[in-house]
């Protein structure tokens, strides 16, 4: 209390009414103010603390019987009241509002306040799974800020490093003996709801076997926590990705040695998560003998990768004559297996095309060391692992043709030698769908050890091979075939070289690649 000549600070007495102030000195009076005594007081609120959209119960006196134009703060932004009467209030708390107080206005005066704290709340983490020591930013809103006393746990233990903690994100690594389970943030001793995150194992690699190789070989990788399946994870030679992994358990992994690959350090990659990296030395490419041998020396045989990774080789010639057995390549082992069954028909200089559905059609050939030509074809299965013999035959009986598969799935046909008429220009389709073969006429030069290229535009490029009649001539014409029209046109560019038993690879830009012959 104080006392001026122009001034006086009093306390409302605990009694006190509404009615007139005024003051007395000595025996005089002076003249009287109105002054009302309020009675809006907060005496109690119902919950101390909560998230946005807790509905919080006030209790008190004088807040009148009807909301009108009466209002409630609870922590920094006005509430939504659900009810109202001269003793209780219940309200909301709303979208945004931090912690604070709780204050009633009635009747143009505020109450006395009562601290209210809105929970910290987390709305997302990413990401949502990680290894130890990788780095997760929590985003949500009341964190408060500095850190201070605050606290972030992943499933019970404290995050240790945190590199940014500010009211609405926090960074921070996963601790060291986290698990997987709720991240939580307390602040003020509240804690806020928890979110799942899931705490990934560490790859870790143990061996490598060997320990230097040269790319195209096989490498195992010994360790732990390298998951069941290669899907989304991988492997890094000096940080250049292997493209060709053959099998992936959990505590190995068989991969070949990309192209590319340099000395340094093999790591294994699962669900993003980086594994240690042990060295490993990239020899000079070199020719190495496979650990198994074929069951059969041949020559004249087919070597044709299937789906499954393995290579069926058919036919040939052996130290016995002409050969009907077939037999299997495995990588992983590096072994030869006779398959179940033998081709139905003994045969070399023939060929052999995978087909769209994994099946191989094998075409044409000779039974016969002279050279004696077939018209008979059969499938390989490698499902089943048999040969079945097509009931409809090739138009033309050859050997030394060309057989290229189509982009519609059909097989193209061309050319080869007949020792009774000569270098053959008939060509044919094979239809997989109907399993017959469809005469397609003669190209517009017989050709024999020539080559038949399918280009990026679906047409087949055919060039060079044996002149006809002349056995030791060659051309150095080509011709497009067309898929569509079944049609051959001549190219009105010769190659500049007369070629015979050459080689022409399509190249990435579409180009292609014509290499040696005679």
């Amino acid at each position: 209390m104080s006392w001026s000549n122009t001034q006086i600070v009093a306390t409302v007495a605990s009694n006190a009414q509404s009615g007139p102030v005024y003051v007395k000195q000595n025996t005089l009076y002076s003249n009287s103010v109105e002054f009302e005594v309020g009675t809006l007081n907060i005496s109690s609120i119902t919950p101390t603390n909560g998230l946005p959209g807790t509905q919080v119960t006030i209790s008190g006196t004088g807040f009148g019987s009807s909301v009108g134009t009466s209002k409630v703060w609870i922590g920094t932004a006005y509430a939504s009241v659900v009810s109202w009467s001269s003793t209780q209030i219940v309200a909301t708390v709303a979208s945004g509002s931090c912690t604070g107080t709780v204050q009633v206005y009635e009747g143009g005066f505020w109450s006395n306040s009562l601290g209210f704290t809105v929970n910290p709340s987390i709305t997302s983490l990413s990401p949502n799974s990680g290894a130890v020591g990788s780095a997760v930013t929590i985003a949500g809103t009341n964190f408060g800020s500095p850190q201070g006393s605050n606290t972030l746990t992943f499933n019970g233990i404290s995050a240790a490093t945190i590199s940014n903690w500010s009211n609405t994100s926090i960074t921070a690594n996963v601790p060291t003996g986290a698990s997987s389970g709720t991240v939580v943030v307390t602040v003020n001793g509240v804690a806020s709801n928890g979110v799942n995150f899931t705490v990934l194992p560490t790859p870790n690699i143990t061996g490598l076997t060997p320990s230097a190789n040269a790319p195209g070989t096989l490498l195992t990788i010994s360790g732990t926590n390298f998951g069941t399946t290669a899907n989304g994870n991988s492997v890094s030679f000096n940080g250049v990705t292997a493209t060709n992994i053959l099998s992936w358990e959990s505590g190995s992994i068989l991969v070949q040695v990309p192209a590319g690959a340099t000395t340094g350090n093999v790591a294994v990659t699962v669900a993003g998560v980086s594994s240690n990296g042990l060295g490993f030395t990239v020899l000079p490419a070199n020719f190495v003998a496979t650990s198994g041998s074929m069951s059969s020396a041949r020559y004249g045989q087919t070597a044709t990768q299937l789906t499954s990774g393995q290579v069926l080789i058919a036919g040939g010639i052996g130290s016995s004559g002409v050969l009907n057995e077939a037999e299997l390549y495995t990588l992983s082992s590096q072994t030869f297996a006779e398959t179940a069954s033998s081709m139905n028909v003994a045969r070399w200089l023939h060929t052999a095309t995978l087909l769209n559905d994994g099946t191989v059609l094998i075409a044409g050939g000779s039974d016969f060391s002279s050279e004696a030509t077939l018209n008979s074809a059969e499938i390989y299965d490698p499902v089943a692992g048999t040969f079945t013999l097509l009931t409809n035959t090739l138009n033309t009986a050859r050997v030394g043709h060309t057989a290229t598969l189509l982009s519609n799935g059909q097989v193209l046909i061309v050319g080869g030698y007949d020792p009774n008429t000569g270098i053959i220009s008939d060509s044919e389709l094979y239809d997989p769908v109907a399993q017959v073969f469809i005469d397609l006429g003669n190209t517009n030069t017989p050709r024999f050890h020539h080559t038949a290229t399918l280009l990026q535009s679906g047409q087949v490029l055919i060039t060079g091979g044996e002149t006809d009649p002349t056995p030791d001539g060659a051309y150095n014409t080509a011709e497009i075939f067309n898929p569509q029209t079944w049609i051959f046109t001549p190219l009105s560019v010769n190659m500049i070289s007369a070629r015979e038993g050459h080689a022409a690879t399509l190249l990435n830009d579409g180009t292609v690649l014509i290499t040696g012959g005679d």
